[in-house]
């Protein structure tokens, strides 16, 4: 599933520049894009959180792996993600 924009109901449509936007996305995309993990989870690429993020008006100011949450006790990395708004 791609990443929804701001003004597909995720996030107000007209946020102020100073609008800060912090999620997770499970890794394990090593394509440009997403896909179905066998979890019933969508995985991520950084390149697609990337491009959705400057279509969209904001830029990824922070980045970090690590695990994102357990799935029947056994870690899922993904990405930590800090994005700002710099567009209205």
């Amino acid at each position: 599933m791609p990443l929804p924009a701001a003004s597909d109901g995720c996030a107000p449509p007209r946020l102020c520049c100073r609008a800060w936007f912090a999620f997770s996305t499970e890794a394990g995309h090593s394509g440009d894009g997403f896909c179905l993990q066998p979890t019933g989870r969508y995985a991520h690429s950084m390149q697609h959180v990337s491009e959705a993020a400057a279509a969209t008006g904001w830029q990824v100011v922070g980045v970090r792996r690590d695990v994102i949450r357990l799935n029947a006790g056994s870690p899922i990395h993904g990405h930590l993600c800090v994005l700002r708004r710099v567009t209205v």
